[in-house]
């Protein structure tokens, strides 16, 4: 009967471990970052661009976003700004507009990457709390304000990116 309770055990254990393990984890973890390689014209990150999905330039975005909001999108511009704690976020700009970009941890970009991107995506308008738009301005490469001017809840125009193709020729 011993016999049969320590083999029950046993299996028990076994599978827990064997059935346990979460292979579901980021590729980069959070705290390492992405290296960036040398002599490139392009590379993606994330998932493929989806040929399919809308293009919209960020003039137009602005001009009407509630016509795109929930829409995946593709849209381009010029990185402006970048998440130096990960490279989670990105801000991109065509001059006169900023549309933050966030990957959402699903996958990271180099902090020091800079030039033009094409990136698909869910375009939201979203309030982030005073809390959060101060901690992403300590994140930030560029900040364009400063923390005094940061007061209460920031609405903000983003893109949850699911890839994100970058050029810099």
């Amino acid at each position: 009967m011993n016999a049969l309770k320590i083999l029950l055990v046993s299996t028990i254990l076994c599978s827990a471990i064997i059935y346990g393990q979460n292979n579901n984890h980021p590729s980069v973890p959070v705290t390492q970052p992405v290296p960036l390689p040398q002599n490139f014209d392009s590379l993606l990150f994330g998932n493929q661009l989806d040929t399919a999905a809308t293009n919209v330039q960020l003039t137009d975005l602005f001009s009407n976003p509630s016509s795109f909001e929930g829409k995946t999108i593709n849209v381009k511009g010029n990185i402006t700004d970048i998440c130096q704690e990960a490279g989670c976020w990105t801000y991109i700009s065509d001059g006169t507009n900023y549309l933050l970009v966030q990957t959402l941890h699903k996958f990271f970009l180099p902090k020091e990457v800079t030039g033009k991107i094409s990136t698909d995506g869910i375009f939201k308008f979203i309030d982030i709390s005073e809390e959060h738009a101060r901690a992403m301005l300590k994140e930030s490469r560029n900040p364009r304000m400063k923390e005094e001017d940061i007061k209460g809840p920031q609405k903000v125009y983003v893109l949850e990116a699911t890839g994100i193709m970058v050029f810099t020729k």
